[in-house]
């Protein structure tokens, strides 16, 4: 019983590093062209590559120096309003909303799996404030808490019987808290 113990935190932790490092590598500014999703562009030493799309204060038709590089940082990036991933954000209030509950359900997971008896008040913080959850998403959070409920004083064998039903809620947790902060 212990080995299904530790698999279960180990997914756990995975899932909320996951989060986190997906919600973090938003906020990072994009450093590699592979990160880029604009089409690339195929230079060559002998004929220059015009800009894309030119600025008003540029002439219609420029044409590199031979000393300009081509590199990605000088390639125009996708505008956000082309984005349409998400009409949250990662930086929006729905987003961090998202995240916080995810946290709180994280912890109350990894409460229970290490032994520690999850309690009513711990389940009331973690699901305290979920102002900004966006009503599409609202089902997902009352799902965890209701899976989160059912940890309030079990056991370690008892939570065994509870894990896949918290694993598939936390689940649908993080994939929610992915897409709103997208």
């Amino acid at each position: 019983m212990k080995k299904q113990h530790i698999v279960l935190a180990l997914a756990l932790v995975l899932i909320a590093v996951g989060v986190v490092l997906g919600v973090s590598s938003f906020f990072a500014p994009k450093q590699s062209p592979s990160a880029d999703p604009s089409p690339s562009v195929q230079t060559s030493s002998t004929v220059p590559t015009p800009t894309p799309t030119p600025s008003p204060t540029e002439s219609a038709t420029p044409t590199p120096s031979p000393t300009e590089s081509t590199s990605p940082s000088q390639t125009p990036s996708p505008s956000k309003s082309a984005s349409t991933d998400s009409p949250y954000g990662p930086t929006s209030r729905q987003c961090k909303a998202m995240s916080r509950l995810l946290l709180g359900a994280s912890r109350l997971g990894l409460m229970a799996n290490a032994g520690t008896t999850v309690t009513q008040a711990d389940v009331d913080l973690a699901f305290a404030n979920q102002r900004g959850v966006p009503d599409e998403f609202k089902i997902v959070v009352r799902r965890m808490k209701a899976v989160s409920q059912e940890l309030v004083g079990k056991s370690a064998d008892e939570v065994l019987v509870i894990a896949p039903r918290f694993s598939a809620a936390i689940g649908d947790m993080q994939k929610a808290t992915q897409a709103v902060c997208k």
